[in-house]
C-alpha cells in the first residue's frame, strides 16, 4: 500500500513559507531521505492578494529558457551553413515548443492552490508538498514544525495516489 502524505503548513507573515521553502530545499538537497518533487508556496497579502509558486514550475521555466538560449546559440553558428530562413524557422519551433511546455501544469492543481490562499489568514503564507514515504514525511514534519509552522496533513486516498504517481517523473538521482 501506497503511504503518499499530502503536508499543508501555514505560516504567520505572507513570506514566512518563502524562507521555509529555503530551508525545506536544503534538507532535499542534503538528505537521502528526502526527495521532494514538488514545493508550493501559497501566500495572502494583508489586502487579501492571493499568489502562488511552485518548485516545479520554475524548474520547467528554467529548463525551457536553456533549450531556447541553447537554440539561439546553435542557430547563430549554423547561420552561415543553413542561411537565415532556416535558422529563424529552427528557433520559433524551439519557441513554439518552449511555449507549450510552460504552458501545462506539472505540479498541484492552480485552482486547490488558489483554493487553499482564501482560507488563509491575511498576512500569512502556506507550504504544500507531498511526501512519498513515512520516513520523508517524518523528516519534513519535523523540520517545519521546528520553523514554527502549524501543520495539516493527512494520507491520501488510493486513486489520488494512482493518479499522481502517473503524473510524476522518474525519481532523480541523489
Amino acid at each position: 500500500m501506497n503511504t503518499l502524505q499530502l503536508i499543508i503548513c501555514t505560516f504567520d507573515g505572507e513570506t514566512k513559507a518563502d524562507q521555509v521553502r529555503t530551508v525545506i530545499q536544503k534538507l532535499d538537497q542534503d538528505s537521502d531521505i528526502v526527495n521532494l518533487e514538488n514545493i508550493a508556496v501559497v501566500k495572502k497579502t494583508p489586502e487579501g492578494k492571493i499568489t502562488f509558486t511552485e518548485t516545479r514550475q520554475t524548474e520547467e521555466r528554467q529548463l525551457g529558457m536553456a533549450y531556447l538560449v541553447a537554440a539561439g546559440v546553435a542557430s547563430l553558428a549554423l547561420a552561415p551553413l543553413l542561411g537565415p530562413v532556416a535558422v529563424l524557422g529552427g528557433m520559433a519551433g524551439v519557441a513554439l515548443l518552449n511555449l507549450s511546455f510552460s504552458a501545462q501544469d506539472l505540479g498541484f492543481a492552480d485552482e486547490q492552490l488558489y483554493s487553499l490562499g482564501t482560507s488563509l489568514a491575511a498576512g500569512s503564507s502556506a507550504l504544500v508538498t507531498i511526501a512519498d514515504t513515512p520516513a520523508e514525511a517524518q523528516l519534513v514534519i519535523a523540520e517545519l514544525e521546528r520553523l514554527g509552522g502549524t501543520l495539516l496533513q493527512t494520507t491520501l486516498p488510493e486513486a489520488t495516489i494512482s493518479r499522481l504517481q502517473d503524473a510524476q517523473p522518474s525519481p532523480r538521482d541523489h
